[in-house]
Formats: C-alpha cells, structure tokens, sequence
C-alpha cells in the first residue's frame, strides 16, 4: 500500500513514520520524497449512458487514454489512470452526462527503476 502525504517539517514527517512502522501488517516505510517517482491515480467512473450517447462518450474519452470497462443498458464504466490533474479534467468533461458512481485510489507512487548513467562517449570518427 502506498501513502502519499504532504507534511510541513521532517519532525512530523518522522512522527508519521514511526505511526506508520507500529503497525502489524508494515513491512516496511520509506521517504521517497527526493527520489525520482512515477506516480499516478486510478479512477473508475460509471455515467448514466444510452446506445445513441456511447459513441460521444467514447469520443471524449480516447484522447485521455481510458478505456470503457463495463456497458449495461443504462450506463458505461470509464477507467482513466494518469496524473490526478488529468483524471480531474476527464471527471468534468464526464459529469455533464450524469455520474452515477465515481471511486479514485488517490496518488499512488513508486521510485523510478534504475537507469544507468551516461559516461562521457570517446570521440569516434569515420574519416581517417
């Protein structure tokens, strides 16, 4: 499970951390704060929806990359995942046609993997 916090001094960011190490269940809590992240929100968001509207719907949501993950007479389910500025803009471009239900998992984050550092490249010719 991920937390993502905003605190205002590194006292109650180390009171959080010791809160967090007391429970049972914590394998382990790390402070990813100046570390490189990919980070991302997950939203799922059902709208009230006809056969004539499904193709309009559809049109709005292609450019935020989400897809349609369940279709019932009456309504469509969206799932978008993206940075939360852009979950946002799809939820507003959706609400217009009624939100039915609506759940987000918040910010979720993970550090960057490991990329190799770049030496300096030796000079390479191909004229003699």
């Amino acid at each position: 499970m991920t937390f993502v916090v905003e605190v205002e001094d590194n006292r109650k960011l180390e009171q959080l951390t010791k809160q967090l190490n007391k429970q049972i269940d914590v394998l382990k809590v790390s402070d990813i704060t100046d570390k490189a992240i990919v980070a991302r929100e997950l939203a799922m968001v059902k709208v009230l929806s006809n056969p004539q509207i499904r193709s309009e719907i559809q049109g709005i949501i292609e450019p935020f990359r989400a897809s349609i993950i369940d279709v019932s007479k009456e309504s469509i389910t969206v799932q978008v995942t993206g940075k939360s500025d852009k979950v946002d803009a799809l939820i507003d471009l959706l609400r217009p046609y009624g939100i039915k239900e609506l759940a987000r998992t918040g910010l979720t984050a993970f550090t960057r993997g490991h990329q190799p550092q770049v030496t300096e490249f030796k000079p390479y010719s191909l004229l003699k």
